[in-house]
């Protein structure tokens, strides 16, 4: 058996399992990122919407070993939240025992000048 072929006993899951509620006036995200460091994940925010990427290689082979199983995890996973438009300085986010933890106070939005549509 190749060990790069057999991938189906993974514990990886292509979903980010995710929680979101309400704290007060805070909205919380809390996403299960086991194995992964806070250096292979990223957050990202644009238009309304909070993104996030992880990615991991273990792919690492040592020479001269013969493996018989190989169950390492090479990929990444992606998902996008729509939080609305809120002021960017207002998102935190913290890892903490496998779960990533996303902030972000609910009442004060960006304020956008009102633009009047000339009817033509």
């Amino acid at each position: 058996m190749n060990p790069n072929e057999e991938t189906s006993f993974l514990n990886y899951s292509s979903n980010l399992l995710t929680d979101i509620y309400t704290d007060g006036n805070e909205r919380v995200i809390e996403i299960n990122l086991p194995g992964f460091t806070k250096a292979e994940v990223n957050i990202t925010y644009e238009n309304g919407y909070l993104n996030l990427v992880a990615k991991k290689d273990e792919s690492k082979t040592v020479t001269g070993r013969e493996y018989l199983r190989k169950e390492r995890y090479l990929g990444e996973q992606r998902r996008s939240y729509y939080i609305g438009l809120i002021k960017e300085e207002l998102i935190t986010a913290e890892a903490k025992d496998g779960v990533l933890t996303i902030k972000m106070t609910d009442h004060e939005q960006p304020t956008k000048p009102i633009k009047t549509i000339e009817i033509k």
